[in-house]
């Protein structure tokens, strides 16, 4: 059975998982988020992990036409990741004080 989500891939990894051009992946390619409606073509996903180190979700980016994301967009992506990682660190650690 072939795995529809792009961040069930993403979550597996370390750091940033990309997809440049989904049409031509063959792990995409007959995909029904590509084939069909949001006809997904570019994506980029980064692992969000709990204080404890288990990973809770991911935050990505996906885009109808191919992209490749530059060294500075996939700072700001990972950059982004920390940050949420910090608000649900701070949460918990409010709910604890509590």
């Amino acid at each position: 059975m072939a795995i529809l989500a792009f961040c069930d891939h993403a979550i597996q990894q370390d750091g940033i998982y990309e997809v440049v051009n989904a049409l031509d992946d063959p792990l995409f390619a007959e995909n029904p988020l590509v084939t069909g409606a949001p006809h997904i073509r570019g994506y980029a996903g980064v692992p969000i992990r709990l204080p404890s180190g288990e990973k809770l979700g991911t935050l990505c980016a996906i885009h109808d036409a191919p992209m490749k994301l530059d060294q500075p967009a996939r700072d700001r992506l990972a950059s982004l990741a920390r940050m949420v990682e910090n608000l649900i660190r701070d949460r918990i650690d409010s709910r604890e004080q509590t």
